[in-house]
């Protein structure tokens, strides 16, 4: 499997799909999501599932891009991936069971909370017997 990374706040992940040589004809890709990932299709990214991608005659490569959902949802860490197939072109050309996978870490811009005392130094009289702290959290 193929792995990629990318910041939520960025807005999308392109992959790069690659022939190991020029392809003989017309190459049609299906690209299809996996089940599994921490991430969910139309609310974190934007669904892909039997997308189709063609490498032209001649070429190598083709490049895809999976568009993210931005919120201003605090969110761990996210994860999703995307299967290969072949639709149509020449019966030579197959996919690599080794690549024929990608997976995404969508990383949040917002995925650290911070907390503390606010403030940091208090002065109280003894007599009263107790203190009361403001502990803050930020994102």
């Amino acid at each position: 499997p193929i792995t990629y990374q990318e910041r939520e706040e960025v807005g999308f992940v392109t992959w790069r799909i690659v022939a190991s040589s020029p392809v003989p004809s017309d190459t049609v890709l299906r690209i299809d999501e996996v089940i599994g990932g921490t991430a969910t299709s139309v609310i974190d990214y934007r669904s892909f599932d039997g997308s189709e991608v063609t490498i032209p005659a001649g070429e190598t490569v083709v490049e895809f891009n999976v568009t993210f959902v931005d919120d201003s949802f605090l969110e761990s860490i996210e994860t999703f991936s995307g299967m290969l197939s072949i639709v149509s072109g020449n019966p030579r050309v197959t996919v690599d069971n080794n690549t024929d996978t990608a997976t995404v870490t969508i990383l949040d811009e917002a995925d650290t909370i911070t907390v503390g005392f606010n403030p940091t130094i208090y002065t109280v009289q003894e007599e009263i017997g107790f203190v009361t702290w403001r502990v803050v959290a930020s994102v």
